[in-house]
Order: C-alpha cells, then structure tokens, then sequence
C-alpha cells in the first residue's frame, strides 16, 4: 500500500511583490541605459528581497503539519466548524492564516490550533472544499499556500445540515410497541463521537479532546427502552416541507430523551424504530437529504 503523497505548496506572489518584480526590470534597463550603480544596487536589492522571501515561505511551510479534526453534523442556523492542529516551529505558527469560503482563521494558542467558524444555512447533504494554511514572508511579498487533506483521505470536507427543531411543536409520532433493550449504566459506553448541543460536561472524553483539538463525548449504550414510535410524513412541498420536517426532527430527539426507540417514515424512505446516538443521527440525516437538498453555509 503506498502512502499518500504530501499535499503541493502553491507559491506565488503577493499585489506588492509583483510590482517590485514589474518595477526590477525598469531599473535594469535604467542603470544599462545610464552606467548607474546605484540602480544597479537597487535591482539587484529587489531580486535578492523577491528570492529571498520565496524559498523562507517555503522553507517554513514545509515545516509545518497539519490535520484536519472531523467536522460534526449541525443544525441549520448553528455554527459548523472547522478545526486544524498546526504542529511546527512557533515562530512560524504565528504566521499561519487558515482560509475557507473566504474566510480567515489565525492560530488561537500556543498549541496551534485554527479555527474557521461558518453558519449553516441550509439544510442538506454539505460538500466543501479543504481549507488552505497560508504563511507569508515578514515584508508581505510572497506567499504559499497548502490544502489541508481530510484525515480519512477524501478530497472534500462532508457533514450535513439537519433541520432546526422545532420545539414549539415536536411531532407526536405514532406508538409502534415496545422495543427490548438491556439497562446500562453510565459508566459502559460503545464509542466516541464529535460534541453535540445537549452533551453534559460529565461526557466529554478529556483526553481525546486535548489530541483532536475539538470536544470529543462517550458514546453510551443504549439502556431500557421505553416504548417505540415512528414519525410519518404530513407535510407539503415548498416552506410547509421545512416546517414540517423541524417539528419531525424535534419528535425525534424528544423520543430519544424520553428513551424511547424513534423511526421516520417520509416518502421514498422509511426507518424503523431503533436506540441509540447512530440511530438518531441516521434519522436526522434522513430528514435533511429529504427532497435531495443540498446544504448551505456562510
């Protein structure tokens, strides 16, 4: 199996580095032109500054590693972030810029991590391009950039948007039976999992925090169930369809609270009750790509 290759540094000047590098060649001509040394100086002064700064953002760039933490699910209207740990020599974190959708994120700390926060718009499956680190030399006339590649390898940055719930009025659901389940206590979990609204402090792994940078919570087992319902489909299309699907969203982290195992059933897709953080989320995730939306940010 062959590892993958580093992601390319893209150099190119900044606006004030190629009028210096369009300015060079009219000294040239000038002090050719003139038998001038002092424009001489001042040619070779400019080429060297212009070297000089290309191979020290190199250099530097080159330096640093960066992983991207994995981005977690939200819902629409919240903050979705990005988070990448920086790790290199600090003089040259300082000097870092994250950049995606336009924004820019600086190094918060001394452990090196940056931060782009974008909101959620829409609802929907979201794709997007890989941040880029930046550094630029301390007179401002190169810079070189370097794609920040997902830790799972893909080529884009993927989570979803799921609709806002609407807690005013969550969806009754339909009682389907009881689902079987064993009773476990707090202290068995299955696994971890990216922080969610609703977390309590008492489930946050510490230490997998500290390493990724982003707040990481246990993933408990499931426990006695106390019934099951399923959430059907009433909605229109156009705006009735996202009033509804908020109020499906809202019954079915109501059910979850309750501990009560929750299914959807929309047009086209139907999940059967089930328990647990992945299943929820599944169900979620239904409700979002429902009429194959696509999700927004900005």
């Amino acid at each position: 199996m062959t590892e993958a290759e580093p992601p390319a540094l893209r150099r190119a000047p900044t606006p004030i580095g190629w009028a210096l590098l369009l300015v060079a060649p009219a000294f040239f001509l000038l002090a050719v032109n003139y038998g001038s040394n002092l424009l001489f100086a001042l040619f070779f002064l400019i080429l060297s500054l212009c070297v000089n700064a290309a191979i020290s953002v190199w250099s530097a760039l080159s330096r640093v590693e960066a992983s991207l933490a994995p981005v977690a699910s939200v819902f629409r209207g919240e903050p979705l972030v990005l988070t990448v740990r920086l790790a290199g020599p600090p003089s040259r974190l300082s000097s870092i810029c994250l950049r995606a959708e336009g924004r820019c994120g600086l190094p918060s700390n001394s452990a090196g991590i940056a931060r782009i926060v974008l909101l959620a718009l829409g609802r929907g499956s979201l794709e997007l391009d890989p941040p880029d680190l930046e550094i630029r030399d301390a007179l401002g006339l190169f810079r070189v950039r370097r794609e920040v590649v997902p830790t799972d390898g893909a080529g884009a940055i993927r989570a979803t948007v799921w609709p806002r719930p609407d807690w005013s009025a969550p969806a009754k659901g339909t009682d389907v039976g009881h689902a079987a389940g064993r009773a476990s206590s707090r202290d068995e979990w299955s696994g971890l999992r990216p922080w969610r609204r609703g977390d309590g402090l008492g489930d946050i792994a510490w230490k997998a925090t500290a390493r990724q940078g982003v707040a990481i919570v246990r993933e408990h087992e499931a426990g006695q169930q106390q019934g099951a319902r399923i959430f059907h489909w009433q909605g229109k299309a156009g705006a009735d369809a996202e009033t509804s699907l908020s109020r499906l969203a809202a019954g079915v982290l109501v059910a979850a609270r309750e501990g009560c195992a929750a299914g959807v059933a929309l047009p086209g897709c139907r999940i059967e009750p089930g328990a647990g953080a992945a299943h929820v989320e599944a169900c979620l995730d239904a409700l979002a790509g429902f009429g194959g939306a696509e999700g927004r940010v900005r």
